[in-house]
């Protein structure tokens, strides 16, 4: 293993890995420095959901990121798989949101401006059709339940981005909290 290195990352985790691979695509020599198992802490953990973009223009800085994420991340997974050899289960399912109370229910009316506003795809579901999606809705206590399905969300496998490291491109260098490497 070489001792030098264009760019040490510290940290194996979904962001950290994301750099190492970006970085080792572009040509550049990577060491990874991780005290645990690589993708194996917090980022193992997570369950992440990557929010659908606006379709609309934003000022938002928030919104933006948001609209640019969803944009460039499923080209970004598809390389990742092209690179690795490793499929990281991006998919674009949806999302099926469900309100049982009053509050809920009128958050999310206000989420139905919000979307609109920004041109979110979505769909108003009615109890029988939330139920019909997802049968773990008990039928007997859905009066009342109002539900909503947003399109082009996209579920995230942490886990499946620990792929990188196993390129002989990416030099992980993994350091144990003991002090010892190998």
């Amino acid at each position: 293993m070489s001792s030098k290195y264009d760019l040490a990352v510290l940290g194996g985790g979904v962001i950290g890995l994301s750099i190492a691979a970006q970085c080792a695509k572009e040509g550049w020599s990577v060491c990874v420095v991780e005290r645990g198992q690589m993708g194996k802490e917090s980022s193992w953990a997570g369950a992440g959901i990557l929010p659908c973009g606006a379709r609309n223009p934003v000022e938002d800085p928030i919104e933006q990121l948001r609209q640019l994420s969803d944009r460039l991340h499923e080209e970004w997974a598809a390389w990742l798989a092209d690179f690795t050899g490793v499929d990281t289960e991006y998919r674009r399912s949806g999302g099926l949101t469900v309100a049982r109370t009053s509050a809920e229910r009128a958050t999310m009316r206000g989420n139905c401006l919000w979307w609109d506003e920004l041109g979110t795809e979505y769909q108003r579901l009615s109890s029988s059709q939330v139920i019909g999606l997802s049968p773990a809705v008990d039928p007997v206590a859905s009066d009342g339940i109002a539900g909503r399905r947003v399109g082009r969300q996209a579920p995230l496998q942490f886990q499946r981005l620990a792929a990188p490291m196993g390129r002989p491109e990416i030099a992980a260098h993994h350091r144990h909290a003991g002090g010892n490497t190998n």
